[in-house]
Formats: C-alpha cells, sequence, structure tokens
C-alpha cells in the first residue's frame, strides 16, 4: 500500500513547491513593477507641476485672503512652540532663556545699564586695540562678523558698524593691495579683499551668461531688508544736522519705502515680486544679518520659485551724513552702490564669483541707462548671506544723507537695469 501512493505524494509536494515558487516570482515582479511605476508617476507629477507652477496657486490663494499673503510673506511661517514661548517670557520679563546674562540684568537696572553702557563698549574697545576677536553673548550674524565651527554652528563676533554693511579692521586679507580700486572701461571696482580681480576676470564675466533666468512663473524675485530702519532725511536743511537721526522704523522714511518702489516697478513688468519689510536690525544691531537669513531661508523653502534676492540699503559714513548723489535732467538722483560679499572669512560661499557676474552685468548696464549713477562696485569679506542664490547682492541706494525723494528718482533706473539684465536685454 505505501508503494502505490508515494507517486501522488511525491507529485502533490511537486506540485505545491512550483505554486510557492510561483507566488514568491510573482509577487517580486509585481512589487518591482510597482517600484518602477510609482517612479515613473512621481517624475511625471513632479514635471507636471514644475510646468504648472505650484506658486500661482499658492498667489491665488494669498490674494483671497490677505492675511496669508501678509503671514507668507514675513518669512515667519515656520511656527515653533518652544521659541513662540521664549519670546513670551522675553517680552513679559525681558530676558532671553538662552543668555544667563540678560536673566542676571533683569535682576537690577544697574546692572543692565553697566553691562550694556560700560562694560560691552570697554570690551569691544579693549578687544579692538588688541585685535582680539571674541564671542558674542547671544544672537547669531551669519553675514558679517561670523565664524562656523565644524558642525556649522554660528558664532558672533560683534563689530562696530561704520557704514550699512562694512565694518572697520574686518576680515582684512594678507597680501591686500593698498590699491584697492580696479577698473575696465567704464566698469569700477573696489576691491577690499585679497582675492585677486583684474581686468581678464571682470571681461570673462561680463561675457558669460548668468547662471539663472527668469521664465516669470510665481515669485521670481526676493526684495528684502538686513538693516530695515536705515532711512533718509527729510529735506537737505538736515545734511549737516548732527541731532538727526539716521534710523527711523517709519516705513515712509526709510529703506522699505525704496524697496517698495522697486518692488513695484518690476511687478508692473509682470515679474512675480515678495517684499519682506521685516525689521531685523534691532538691538543688537551686530545680529540683523543672522536674524535676517531665517527669514530668507523661510521665503525660499515656501517660494521655490525665487532666482533673484535683493537687500536693499542705503550708506552711511563715520563723522557726518553722506550725500552720494548727480543731476539727471534736472533732478537729483542717489547713486547706486552694488555690494557682492565673499567667503573671505572663512565661511562658505564657493558661488560668490556668480553674486559678482550679475553685479558686473548690473553696472555696466546702469551706465549705459544713466552714466555716473552707479558707483564702484564693493567686494568685501564678508558673505552678507549671499550666498542663498546665485542672482544674491547688496544694493545700496544713496546714504543717509540724501533725501527720500532722491532714493525714489533712482529706483527708476536701477530696476529698469535689473529687468534687462534678468531678461537678457542688458547683458
Amino acid at each position: 500500500m505505501i508503494q502505490k501512493h508515494r507517486k501522488p505524494l511525491y507529485n502533490n509536494i511537486l506540485f505545491k513547491t512550483l505554486k510557492i515558487v510561483f507566488f514568491i516570482a510573482a509577487a517580486y515582479l509585481a512589487l518591482n513593477l510597482g517600484i518602477i511605476g510609482g517612479e515613473v508617476l512621481s517624475r511625471f507629477d513632479t514635471r507636471l507641476v514644475a510646468f504648472i507652477g505650484v506658486d500661482s496657486f499658492k498667489g491665488a490663494l494669498n490674494k483671497s485672503l490677505p492675511i496669508i499673503d501678509t503671514v507668507y510673506n514675513s518669512g515667519q511661517t515656520s511656527f515653533s512652540l518652544p521659541e513662540e514661548i521664549k519670546k513670551v517670557v522675553g517680552g513679559i520679563f525681558g530676558i532671553d532663556l538662552n543668555n544667563p546674562v540678560t536673566v542676571i540684568n533683569a535682576q537690577s537696572p544697574y546692572l543692565y545699564c553697566f553691562y550694556n553702557d560700560s562694560y560691552l563698549p570697554y570690551i569691544i574697545q579693549r578687544d579692538k586695540a588688541g585685535n582680539i576677536e571674541y564671542e558674542a553673548l547671544g544672537g547669531d550674524d551669519t553675514g558679517s562678523g561670523e565664524k562656523q565651527d565644524e558642525k556649522g554652528q554660528v558664532t558672533t563676533i560683534y563689530k562696530e558698524a561704520a557704514s550699512s554693511t562694512s565694518y572697520p579692521g574686518e576680515g582684512d586679507t594678507e597680501g591686500k593691495s593698498k590699491d584697492n580700486t580696479v577698473s575696465s572701461g567704464r566698469i569700477l571696482i573696489s576691491n577690499e579683499t585679497g582675492f585677486k580681480i583684474d581686468n581678464n576676470l571682470i571681461e570673462k564675466l561680463i561675457n558669460e551668461p548668468l547662471k539663472f533666468k527668469l521664465d516669470k512663473r510665481g515669485r521670481e524675485v526676493l526684495v528684502y531688508h538686513t538693516h530695515t530702519t536705515e532711512s533718509y532725511i527729510d529735506s537737505i536743511k538736515y545734511l549737516n544736522r548732527k541731532d538727526i537721526p539716521s534710523f527711523s522704523s517709519n516705513e515712509s522714511k526709510n529703506v522699505v519705502r525704496v524697496g517698495e518702489a522697486i518692488a513695484d516697478y518690476l511687478k508692473d513688468k509682470g515679474i512675480g515680486v515678495i517684499h519682506n519689510s521685516a525689521i531685523h536690525d534691532t538691538k543688537p544691531r551686530e545680529a540683523a544679518y543672522g536674524r535676517a537669513i531665517k527669514t530668507v531661508n523661510t521665503i525660499l523653502k515656501n517660494y521655490t520659485s525665487v532666482k533673484v534676492v535683493l537687500d536693499i540699503h542705503r550708506d552711511g559714513a563715520d563723522g557726518g551724513k553722506l550725500r552720494p548723489v548727480i543731476d539727471i535732467n534736472g533732478k537729483k538722483a542717489a547713486q547706486i552702490m552694488f555690494v557682492i560679499g565673499t567667503n573671505g572669512t572663512g565661511l562658505k560661499h564657493p558661488n560668490w564669483r556668480e553674486n559678482l557676474k550679475f553685479a558686473l552685468k548690473l553696472q555696466k548696464r546702469l551706465n549705459e541707462i544713466c552714466p555716473g549713477l552707479a558707483r564702484p562696485i564693493t567686494i568685501d569679506n564678508n558673505r552678507y548671506n549671499q550666498h542663498v542664490k546665485y542672482g544674491a547682492l547688496i544694493i545700496e541706494v544713496g546714504g543717509d544723507g540724501n533725501t527720500l525723494k532722491e532714493a525714489l528718482e533712482s529706483t527708476r533706473y536701477v530696476t529698469r537695469a535689473v529687468y534687462d539684465v534678468v531678461n537678457g536685454t542688458g547683458q
């Protein structure tokens, strides 16, 4: 009997084994087909989204509810409960939980006044005389006067600001030439670094195409202000008055008004613009670049279409008010200066020459539109947060001795230069 049923038993085992093998093979094949199909659909969806332009839908939603547009453009769309609690505690008690010194200072007005009015100035002057850099107690400045360790942590170095972007004695590089002015035709550059900038490099960069191009889909230009409260005088009669402040939180008198004019001009040309007016230069003012980079990064995360990042300032000088101005068709116009940051302080910024290329093309076009309006391009060791995009730079519109009217007169020409260059008509 055993021999009689052995063959069917073997056949049954073989059949079950083949079924298992077939099932495993079919499952493996189905899994791989699913993965391949998913990747194809994902690539198709990505291309479809890029083609349609998600930012246009964001723009429509923002316009339907103004509060969304206001919050979205503020750069403060990310929310952190611990950070909000810290802000509330700081607002009520005047302390920073990350900064023990503020806790001590809050206990006594005498300690607070001593620390801010006596101790910090003393440390600054002592270290300045001894050429020593020290860590700031709070804040982070990723644009100037900063250091980064191997983990990417940022340490602020307090420096006394002589103007809106430069700090005396900061970031000097060995081998820097005493005569730091470079000229090539009508292109003028003030090279404050140890990097070699000569006619060959200038011509090479001017003749190369930009690495970005606007396609008029979504918001493509970000206008913001690191030193938001930099202001202008109301009238020329105040030019030599020392009691007239150079800073104001009134947006109708400071660089925000100038940024608004630039943004409006570009919008009229059909370019999507974000104008952020968040105040970044509250005390300590030296931490303004650290605050600004957080705003910029948040906006760039939400608006991936942005290609040009313009940080609008006005210049200043020690001792008195600065008024760079020329006459254009009978009207006074504040002169324009482009400022380019580098990796001269050791911070990562390998593509700063792309920013310089953009500035060179802008100055060239501005010279064609309105000769004499452009001051020499300043190239500095500090990065000034320009590592975020190829089309990032600082535009100094006049100085603290210019009137707002003179600054606004200049925006007509600088925005035309920006529009022409980014559209390829002025390169």
